[in-house]
């Protein structure tokens, strides 16, 4: 609308970069703060220079074909070779990045298992294949009903390329694949050197092949040298860490047999289809059906990526690889005073088994009431002592009347014994309690601090842990 023509777009993504900026530092989960620790930048900048490098040379390796071809072919032929490029890159920008935002964190998480790593390398391997490799080799039997159903029959040129730029797509998902499981390992100097020499290599292939078959020549150019260096050389660095070539194609052998069904299947449907929309739906249904099927057949490992349980390959290395045990951090628990706590806890249990245990017989002549205890520091007030096995195993304080402030002076009754013997089930029931209330109140305290507790707990018991079991004197020292 302003007139700025292609600049707009640049502009777009300049803006849309800030705010993008500003929105992650907005919902961060932690604050961010600014700071320098130069131990810290030494140890980063030792394992980043590298994959900085390689980023750059990565970004070159991307790009070049696009220079080359502009520089020695024309305005024209990039365009049709960018259109060629960007329908090449569907399956890359819809199947692969997904897959490559998580596994390097899946390949972090099992960096200490290498048995477990390994496999979930073959993993995300095979899931790769089985959807990649029947897209992009689809994209490649459909290339021409494909750009005239989409972009017109004006652009049909860049279905030479297309055919050939696809294969390249699937390629590099599994460079991309590998380069993240080495960036895991720490193996930033294998990449930067792989990389520098697959750029080296491609530049002349490119202009070699630009130069003798034009767009078709530069996409055949690309996708041979990828073949022929990165990959083997990938293949190599693999070896070396446990995982051989033999058994990966044996994992692949299947998405590369459906692949090639699928590419030969769109061939035909080019061909034969009486149309490009025909030929484009009897293309994505055969490919579908196809990508379900080989999704069908690694269920187990679907569910091992997805945090399930998984192939008993994959449990058995979680097993026995080894695990590096992290410290946990707890937080100090503040110092509580139990005493009270455990106060309301005796009389509430002794209230209770006083209630669930059955009367006493009455005697024939009803004997004078016992003369309340007074009550100790700390202790409950006006309790007796009477031991309840079947409640807790440890003697309980009753409550005497006194203690509930009968103060009209009238004799009380005398109080009913709390016998845990009389009512197991009454037991049973409390035991929980106690031990909820003990867990809540004592174990959550640092054990520096348990020892003060303790003999407070006991104090509020009025219990001797030396007792043999008889009822302590009720002189009130506890």
């Amino acid at each position: 609308w302003l007139g700025y023509g292609a600049m707009s777009l640049a502009i777009g993504r300049v803006v849309g970069s800030v705010a993008g900026l500003f929105l992650l530092a907005a919902f961060a989960p932690e604050p961010l703060q600014f700071g320098f620790n130069p131990a810290v930048v030494r140890e980063l900048l030792r394992f980043s220079l590298p994959l900085a490098g390689s980023g750059i040379i990565v970004f070159a390796v991307i790009n070049v074909d696009q220079l080359l071809v502009g520089q020695l072919l024309g305005a024209t032929a990039l365009g049709f070779f960018v259109l060629a490029s960007n329908l090449a890159g569907w399956p890359l920008t819809v199947f692969a990045q997904p897959v490559r935002s998580v596994a390097p964190a899946a390949f972090a998480r099992l960096q200490h298992q290498p048995a477990a790593m390994r496999g979930g390398y073959m993993s995300f391997a095979r899931l790769l294949g089985a959807i990649a490799l029947p897209a992009c080799l689809s994209i490649s039997g459909l290339a021409v009903p494909l750009i005239r159903f989409v972009y017109g029959a004006k652009w049909l040129l860049a279905a030479d390329a297309l055919r050939w730029l696809a294969v390249l797509a699937a390629l590099q998902i599994a460079c991309e694949l590998s380069y993240d499981y080495f960036v895991v390992l720490a193996k930033a100097r294998v990449i930067f050197t792989l990389q520098l020499v697959w750029l080296l290599v491609l530049v002349p292939a490119l202009a070699a092949g630009a130069l003798t078959g034009g767009i078709r020549g530069a996409a055949i150019a690309e996708t041979l040298v990828a073949a022929a260096l990165p990959l083997p050389w990938y293949l190599r660095e693999l070896r070396l860490t446990g995982i051989r070539g033999r058994v990966l194609a044996g994992r692949l052998r299947l998405p590369f047999l459906g692949a090639a069904f699928a590419w030969g299947a769109c061939l035909a449907v080019s061909a034969l289809a009486p149309n490009d929309l025909a030929a484009f739906a009897a293309s994505g249904l055969m490919a579908g059906l196809i990508i379900g099927l080989l999704l069908h057949r690694m269920r187990t490992e679907l569910a091992w990526l997805r945090g399930g349980a998984g192939p008993r390959r994959f449990r058995l290395a979680r097993a026995t690889a080894p695990v590096v045990a992290r410290a946990p951090v707890v937080a100090p628990a503040p110092v509580m005073d139990s005493a009270p706590v455990m106060d309301s806890a005796a009389r509430l249990l002794a209230r209770a088994a006083q209630v669930l245990s059955p009367p006493p017989a009455a005697p024939a002549t009803a004997p004078a009431a016992p003369p309340a205890a007074p009550a100790a520091a700390g202790g409950v007030p006006g309790a007796g002592h009477v031991r309840v096995l079947a409640v807790t195993g440890m003697p309980l304080a009753e409550e005497s009347p006194a203690a509930d402030g009968n103060s009209h002076g009238a004799a009380a009754p005398a109080s009913r014994p709390v016998n845990g013997w009389a009512c197991p089930a009454a037991g049973l029931c409390l035991l929980p309690l106690y031990r909820y209330l003990l867990r809540a109140h004592l174990l959550a305290i640092p054990p520096d601090e348990r020892l003060p507790v303790y003999r407070q707990t006991i104090s509020a018991l009025r219990w001797d842990p030396e007792d043999t079991g008889e009822p302590a004197p009720a002189d009130g020292a506890g």
